[in-house]
Order: structure tokens, then sequence, then C-alpha cells
């Protein structure tokens, strides 16, 4: 189980199954994002670490969520995510 949480908020790991996953905004360095309104996208990025849907899947959903000005941004949030904030 995977619980994703959008917003920084007190936590209970005991909620969690044993081997769960709880991914908050702190799992991202919001001083290495592209900008702050690009969290949400950046916790997809660590979301995906723990799924097995294809990286394209990810990126072309949230392409096809976004208007294309925003679409560079929000990939380099996305990578920021998925590679634990060394992109």
């Amino acid at each position: 189980m995977v619980v994703l949480a959008a917003e920084q908020i007190e936590t209970n790991q005991a909620v969690l199954k044993p081997g769960g996953t709880l991914i908050a905004p702190d799992a991202v360095s919001e001083e290495k994002l592209p900008h702050p309104r690009t969290i949400n996208i950046a916790l997809l990025g660590v979301l995906s670490r723990h799924l097995s849907i294809p990286e394209e899947t990810w990126l072309a959903t949230v392409k096809a969520s976004l208007p294309e000005n925003l679409h560079e941004i929000n990939e380099r949030a996305f990578r920021l995510g998925q590679t634990g904030g060394s992109a």
C-alpha cells in the first residue's frame, strides 16, 4: 500500500500496513523544484518509483492534463521526484 499526501500533514505511520509506504511533500527537496507549484508532479515522480507503470505513460498523462507551456517545467519536476532529488 502506498499513501500519497499532497500536503504536509501530521501522518501516522501506524495506519500503514507492514511494508506500506508514505509519500509526503518532504520526499522532495523544495529548493530543487523548478517552481513551488510543481510539488504535486514531483510527488508523482516519487510515486512512479513504487508502481510498475512505464515512465512514458506518466509523462503523457501529465502533459495531457496541462497546457503545453507547462510541459517542460513539470517534466523536470517529475524527474526530480523520480530520481530522489538528484535531477
